[in-house]
């Protein structure tokens, strides 16, 4: 499944894709965040995954999740969104600064703060 949605996420970012494609594309992508299980396909995605794209879909995905749906998720996924959040950034400000897995690392630290400012304003269930 996850490598369907990556699959979709990098057609929707190509210039190169014909809009048919795209339209499709899109419809995988939509389709995957309105899931119940969204929050954790995105996750897994943003963990396994290297691509600037698909990571920044996973962290936009997780926005949604916890803007819009957050009080409907069970405590257990309430409790597994903040532990993602806390134990990437501890990994995170562990890791040396020079540490290339990703060549736009610089552009995510952002978003994250966002998500993890908007979850610590949401009650722990």
């Amino acid at each position: 499944m996850t490598d369907t949605i990556e699959q979709a996420v990098m057609a929707c970012v190509n210039p190169m894709t014909p809009q048919e494609v795209r339209v499709e594309a899109h419809k995988v992508c939509e389709q995957a965040k309105a899931s119940p299980a969204a929050h954790q396909t995105a996750v897994e995605m943003f963990c396994k995954s290297s691509t600037p794209d698909v990571r920044f879909w996973c962290l936009s995905t997780l926005e949604e999740v916890i803007k819009h749906r957050y009080q409907s998720l069970t405590p257990e996924s309430r409790v597994y969104m903040r532990q993602f959040f806390l134990q990437y950034i501890g990994q995170e400000t562990t890791n040396s600064r020079h540490d290339a897995k990703c060549e736009t690392k610089h552009l995510l630290p952002p978003l994250l703060s966002y998500l993890c400012t908007i979850l610590h304003a949401n009650p722990a269930a």
